[in-house]
């Protein structure tokens, strides 16, 4: 995927993240025992291709999740998780998500 440079400096590194095929996902899960609310952002996984008919090819890409918020009860938690926690949550989300 091509994006001109002025979308980049224009929306930002995100916005052009988001522009791949992908979806805002909200999701509960349970934690340790404590359920929290979890949203942030998903893309699926893309499939190899072993070559193209120009002789290139692409290694495909795995899915992946960029949590922007967890929350218990209503109060947002993401900055008292550690990085443990995080990759927990990480991978549940993905092993959630069906494409």
């Amino acid at each position: 995927m091509v994006v001109p440079i002025w979308n980049i400096w224009k929306n930002g590194l995100n916005n052009l993240k988001r522009n791949k095929m992908g979806k805002t996902v909200e999701i509960e899960l349970n934690i340790g025992g404590v359920d929290i609310t979890v949203s942030g952002y998903y893309s699926s996984p893309e499939p190899m291709v072993m070559y193209y008919s120009d002789g290139s090819g692409y290694p495909g890409s795995y899915a992946e999740f960029e949590l922007e918020s967890v929350q218990v009860d209503g109060n947002e938690i993401i900055d008292l998780i550690s990085d443990a926690i995080y990759d927990e949550i990480v991978d549940k989300v993905i092993e959630n998500q069906k494409d």
